[in-house]
């Protein structure tokens, strides 16, 4: 305790008696203060990311619908309703889907994955309790390939981030 209040006097009297050391004093509070700001913001941003889970949503009606020229779509968009049984608000959603060509449509054998995108549903303000349509950003699945006729082509989707409000 003695050597922190002697280090905090010895501070405080160079920075009385030399300019040169006032501005470096200035300076390194002001990298602190950025630094404490930053750590900060990625804390609450954690924070955000951690209120709500999985297990507090539940999904209806998914579909992923093309957003553009439906005969040979380029972009897509997932559409669905969300139900945020939280206690927060739900402000954003991040998906991953897949798309898939598959031989059989009754079984995931002899599936392939063709195309993989993240998109984004964003400022969907889903009070706690509440229920709401949503609509992804729009998504190209990229090299996509064109679909054999024999082949049937399915999509899937997951959750990778939730985001509940500030």
């Amino acid at each position: 305790m003695f050597v922190g209040v002697l280090v905090i006097l010895a501070i405080i009297f160079l920075a009385v008696i030399s300019p040169g050391y006032r501005t470096l004093l200035i300076l390194v509070a002001c990298v602190g203060g950025v630094l404490i700001g930053i750590a900060w913001s990625n804390q609450e941003r954690e924070y955000e990311r951690q209120r709500i889970t999985l297990n507090d949503l539940k999904f209806y009606d998914i579909s992923l619908k093309p957003w553009t020229n439906v005969q040979n779509p380029t972009y897509w968009v997932l559409e669905g309703i969300v139900a945020n049984n939280s206690t927060h608000q739900l402000e954003s959603l991040e998906f991953m889907l897949r798309v898939r060509d598959c031989d059989n449509n009754d079984s995931n054998e002899g599936c392939r994955i063709v195309g993989e995108e993240r998109t984004h549903a964003y400022d969907l303000n889903v009070p706690p309790g509440k229920t709401r349509a949503f609509k992804t950003i729009s998504v190209k699945f990229k090299n996509l390939p064109e679909k054999k006729t024999a082949n049937v082509r399915q999509f899937n989707w997951n959750v990778g981030e939730i985001r509940a409000a500030n």
